[in-house]
């Protein structure tokens, strides 16, 4: 389910992404197109003022139409150079709104007779260090003298720029809180797990790998070898039974010796539909130390059948411990649904006594593997659990490469 939330996650963030990115650019584009729009609406005027002040003076000299194109550029925010030139003879009259110590955007300066012909000039003028996001206008000026007036503008000002970017920061903003929550909620709590790789078959040594978790952030996983022992339990004198029963007339949990039969059956099932489960056992801590303690072990046998719904998936399990499978659940789903089990647990007192578990889990990881292995790799989990502290869950993490290496070379 996790893995299915993730890729739809992942498909709605690529397309919001893509959504963004595409009303980003349709927000400049239409600034742009607007902008220029009303700034060709003012060079318009800007020109018949010119033209006009030209007749008037006949020339470019006066002092007046300087004082006017000065006023003029300091009234169009968007305006920076304005150039008057004459094609095949060069720029006639060039002014910047020119910012304190900068300098001059023009390549020529003055031409003061228009009779002369330059022989450099290509037909328009030549500027240079320009801004990056600049736009330009031509419009004819007079007819005799042929001249024409040109108006370098910016499309963009630093307010509007900011308001598009702005929205956009937000949005990205909205995104990675909406990504964080997602993450929080579907991906496996890990945050508190070493993982430790190794593999384990039958006849090897056994090398562990393990995952810790607990109750208790101090708590932290210690790899530690641990000896071999032998896997049958040790069950109590009051739990033998006959041949035919199934389950525990005591607390209702399948006895143990039914365990390898329908763990086999689990491991087959769920490799044909490729799925995974999971083996815990469960052991109640400091559990001689308590007054009654078959007491205790039916109260929380009654809580494991309340917790986990197939009764022919918990089985009783040794002196004060317990089976339980977990189908069509990976190792990480494994051990959140234990630690909910195990909160339960942990908040139960017994005639003065705090009640605790301890539990060890192992996973089938992709492996075809025999009931007597996934057995013993929890068994091995559920006794380092026991003997590093109370409440503690150990999870044995397998490789399947290794695993399938290490059988294909027998």
């Amino acid at each position: 389910m996790r893995k299915v939330l993730i890729v739809i996650y992942s498909l709605f963030s690529i397309i919001a992404f893509l959504a963004l990115s595409g009303i980003t650019g349709f927000l400049f584009y239409t600034l742009y197109t607007e902008n220029t729009a009303d700034f060709n609406r003012h060079f318009t005027y800007i020109r018949n003022d010119i033209r006009t002040w030209y007749q008037e003076v006949k020339g470019f000299d006066s002092r007046i139409i300087r004082t006017r194109i000065e006023q003029i550029l300091r009234s169009e925010e968007r305006l920076f150079l304005l150039s008057i030139y004459s094609p095949g003879k060069g720029l006639v009259y060039a002014m910047e709104k020119r910012p304190v110590n900068s300098g001059s955007y023009v390549k020529s300066n003055l031409i003061g007779d228009l009779s002369e012909k330059d022989l450099d000039w290509e037909g328009r003028p030549e500027y240079r260090n320009l801004p990056l996001l600049r736009a330009s206008l031509t419009k004819k000026l007079l007819d005799e003298p042929m001249l024409y007036i040109e108006a370098l503008f910016f499309p963009f000002l630093k307010n509007e720029v900011s308001k598009i970017i702005k929205w956009g920061f937000l949005s990205l903003i909205l995104w990675l809180m909406v990504t964080i929550i997602v993450r929080l909620f579907a991906v496996p709590k890990t945050g508190k797990t070493k993982v430790y790789r190794g593999m384990m078959t039958g006849q090897e040594e056994y090398s562990p790998s393990f995952h810790a978790y607990s109750e208790k952030s101090e708590n932290q996983p210690v790899l530690k070898e641990i000896g071999r022992e032998g896997d049958k339990g040790s069950f109590h004198a009051a739990e033998k039974k006959g041949t035919l029963e199934l389950f525990s007339p005591r607390t209702g949990l399948g006895w143990g010796d039914h365990l390898p039969q329908r763990l086999g059956f689990e491991i087959n099932r769920t490799a044909a539909s490729n799925q995974d489960m999971v083996l815990a056992f469960i052991t109640i801590d400091k559990f001689e130390e308590f007054t009654n303690p078959e007491e205790v072990y039916e109260k929380i046998a009654r809580i494991i059948l309340d917790t986990f719904p197939f009764q022919d998936l918990a089985f009783e399990y040794g002196k004060g411990s317990y089976a339980l499978i977990l189908p069509d659940s990976d190792l990480f789903e494994g051990i959140k649904n234990l630690e909910i089990f195990q909160k339960k647990i942990s908040g139960k007192v017994f005639k003065n006594q705090a009640i605790s578990v301890s539990i060890g889990i192992s996973s089938r990881n992709g492996r075809l593997l025999s009931p007597d292995t996934i057995i013993q790799e929890a068994r091995r989990a559920m006794e380092k659990a026991s003997s590093e502290g109370r409440s503690r869950i150990i999870a044995f993490k397998a490789d399947p490469e290794k695993y399938r290496k290490t059988l294909s070379e027998k």
